[in-house]
């Protein structure tokens, strides 16, 4: 991979009040000065999947035992649970890359008498997953759902919930995390935590259509981010010809593709969700079958190579779920362009520089649901 940028673009931070899910009265203390590496890892591995939680690797250089919290001499009260969050410097411009609390601190000693803290971390999603929510009341929409469920798992503050019409049934108490992605897969809206730490759902109607927020090209006489190490898979993954959708109240709808089921064999899917009736969940089945009862050739991940700060400035602002622009100019054969919606991000900080790897879904192949008010001409359904 080609390495770019100076690690002191990155900027690591950390508050020791904190706990995992709160948001006021938190006091950062700059980290920066002694970090030697930072891993990040962020998304999902493909559209129909849920958003697992992110998580972030930070290795201090500990020589001093600054870091360790086992030393009476120890400069910093470090300890599990406590916030962590990386961000990027760009000129004026300070952009998050992660934010989320510590699970656990690793001393090491080498023989060279080097010294290392790895302070590994995880965000809210992992939080959530440990709360237990309430039972929870039907005839409410998607967004009041997962507003309910993230207040009893105490996440004061850091959420972000676009609106959605899109009305759910009643659920039985369960996981926080586990009720809000099953309300979140009703409509397939987009359910994460941000680089900036904020539980973050987006309807399907957020962006949709939207232009990209970036465009990543190999074309040395196109403008864009270059990048380099694209791969594409063809795989019998991304088959789907029966697909079984559960919802709420007992509903449940299946749909099979035949010609697909004969031509490539049974690939079955099944998705758990709100939905309130059985034609909305078979219309739910059969929109993914449509999609995916047939193998495409898709990119299954980029490496980014920006090279001033502008491409930097776009490479750090594409948050996931967002559109991008892929361009391939190969030595034989015509150019590859496609509209990709962003699935997982990693980030790879060292002392040599930094890495940006990206993988994307075809936008074409991700479901838009519109039950309830229509924006599209007024018949509600399956996009």
């Amino acid at each position: 991979m080609t390495q770019i940028y100076a690690p002191s673009a990155f900027r690591v931070s950390m508050s020791f009040n904190s706990g995992p899910t709160s948001n006021t009265g938190l006091v950062w203390t700059d980290l920066t000065e002694w970090f030697e590496s930072i891993q990040v890892s962020r998304g999902r591995s493909s559209e129909l999947d849920d958003y697992q939680a992110g998580s972030c690797q930070v290795v201090f250089d500990n020589r001093d035992r600054r870091f360790d919290p086992e030393h009476p001499a120890a400069y910093f009260n470090l300890g599990p649970r406590r916030q962590i969050k990386i961000e990027c410097v760009v000129g004026a411009f300070t952009f998050p890359v992660f934010r989320g609390f510590v699970t656990a601190l690793r001393q090491s000693w080498s023989g060279d008498d080097r010294q290392t803290c790895t302070v590994d971390a995880i965000d809210l999603f992992s939080a959530m997953a440990q709360r237990r929510a309430d039972d929870q009341p039907g005839n409410v929409s998607v967004t009041d759902r997962i507003f309910q469920v993230v207040a009893e798992a105490d996440v004061v503050g850091l959420y972000a919930l676009g609106a959605s019409s899109t009305i759910v049934g009643p659920v039985e108490a369960g996981s926080a995390l586990a009720i809000a992605q099953a309300a979140a897969a009703s409509e397939q809206g987009r359910l994460f935590v941000s680089a900036a730490g904020f539980v973050t759902y987006e309807p399907p109607t957020v962006d949709m259509d939207a232009a990209p927020v970036a465009a990543f090209t190999d074309d040395g006489a196109a403008a864009g981010i270059r990048y380099g190490g694209l791969s594409f898979e063809l795989s019998d993954r991304w088959i789907i010809n029966s697909c079984t959708v559960t919802g709420s109240n007992g509903s449940t709808g299946t749909y099979i593709d035949g010609l697909s089921n004969v031509a490539n064999g049974p690939a079955a899917r099944s998705i758990t969700t709100q939905l309130q009736t059985d034609a909305q969940c078979r219309a739910l089945a059969q929109t993914v079958v449509e999609r995916y009862k047939w193998p495409k050739t898709r990119p299954s991940g980029w490496v980014c190579t920006p090279t001033h700060d502008l491409e930097l400035l776009d490479v750090v602002n594409t948050e996931l779920g967002k559109v991008v622009s892929l361009r391939r100019l190969p030595k034989v054969g015509a150019a590859y362009t496609a509209l990709l919606q962003i699935a997982s991000i990693s980030v790879d900080v060292n002392r040599s520089g930094a890495t940006f790897s990206f993988s994307g879904a075809p936008v074409d192949t991700t479901p838009r649901f519109r039950w309830g008010v229509s924006l599209w001409g007024g018949v509600d359904g399956w996009r």
